[in-house]
């Protein structure tokens, strides 16, 4: 079990650039089906894992595809290991937080590791694959969804 260190979550002075996106419930179907969609060499340019709740991809911020609902992660350099939210950040220090955090963890999950505040998820990104669509239709037919 995972406890977070509490901190609060502001607004970015400057947002970060997109380099993964994460998505659970309702938005994680959105995401796949929207990727469905993709040519097979555009798929191939994304890294992912998933779990029957939700998807979370890496790639280069013009190759991540748009889903409402999902959340957008980028790197701070003051946090090396973590993906945060483009758009938050938390309001304390943010290199002591993310020493802090990644103490908590105590080897559990293995960086780079996608940080949702929101909901109190943090996922590894160390085994992603490049993505394929035949798995991405297994996973859209087979994952238990929960609404967000």
């Amino acid at each position: 079990m995972i406890h977070w260190v509490e901190v609060r979550w502001r607004p970015r002075a400057e947002p970060l650039e997109p380099v993964a996106v994460v998505a659970t419930g309702s938005a994680a179907r959105a995401l796949a089906k929207r990727l469905l969609e993709l040519p097979d060499d555009e798929l191939k340019r994304l890294r992912g894992v998933s779990w029957n709740e939700g998807l979370a991809l890496e790639g280069e911020s013009q190759n991540l595809p748009w889903a409402d609902g999902a959340s957008y992660l980028g790197h701070d350099a003051r946090a090396p290991k973590l993906l945060l939210p483009c758009a938050l950040e938390p309001d304390a220090p943010l290199d002591l937080w993310a020493r802090a955090f990644e103490r908590q963890l105590k080897r559990e999950l293995v960086a780079p590791l996608a940080i949702l505040p929101q909901n109190n998820l943090a996922i590894s990104l160390a085994g992603g694959r490049s993505l394929e669509r035949a798995k991405l239709e297994v996973w859209l037919q087979t994952s238990k969804l929960t609404p967000n």
